[in-house]
């Protein structure tokens, strides 16, 4: 979309002008100033972009799991454009454990209401989940949000007696041979 704008000067000769993008991740902004006597002048433009606040919540499935077993995690995202949190559809949440805290262990996309949910990859100890959704590379206008979830993970054990400690470990009989 293009439009020409004439705007008003304060006395100084500033002008304020506030744009507001329309789903696209860039604005372009450009500006022929000219005097009263219809000279170019240098034009020096400073504008600042105010993000958006993201809310990402996530609840898990078990808090403590048995390895292996199946843990899920839902949530919802949102965000204020304006005066309002509202859903944010489409948004892709990364999802991170304790012992991958640098690249996404899954990651999930939300519905039309802003609500996700995701089967987690299994994990070989108690873990802490991060659910990252909002600002990114490439996403200017939303702040980041992240929220973490903590697991337990019960860890199957095998005893074993080697050699003559199996037999010496067993229980007396019960039978008696009369003595």
């Amino acid at each position: 979309m293009e439009s020409d704008v004439t705007l008003p000067t304060d006395a100084n000769g500033d002008f304020t002008v506030t744009l507001t993008p329309r789903g696209g991740d860039w604005v372009l902004f450009e500006a022929d100033i000219n005097s009263a006597a219809n000279a170019p002048q240098p034009v020096t433009i400073n504008f600042t972009a105010q993000l958006d606040p993201v809310k990402v919540t996530a609840a898990l499935s078990a808090k403590t799991a048995t390895y292996g077993a199946k843990v899920t995690a839902t949530g919802t995202v949102t965000y204020e454009p304006g005066s309002t949190f509202v859903p944010f559809p489409n948004r892709k949440v990364e999802i991170y454990d304790t012992q991958n805290p640098y690249a996404p262990v899954t990651s999930a996309t939300t519905n039309a209401s802003g609500q996700f949910s995701v089967v987690l990859p299994a994990v070989n100890g108690d873990t802490t989940w991060t659910f990252d959704a909002g600002g990114a590379a490439g996403d200017p206008y939303l702040d980041p949000a992240s929220v973490t979830a903590a697991m337990a993970v019960n860890l199957p054990v095998g005893v074993s007696f080697p050699g003559s400690w199996g037999s010496a470990c067993r229980r007396p009989s019960s039978t008696s041979t009369g003595r």
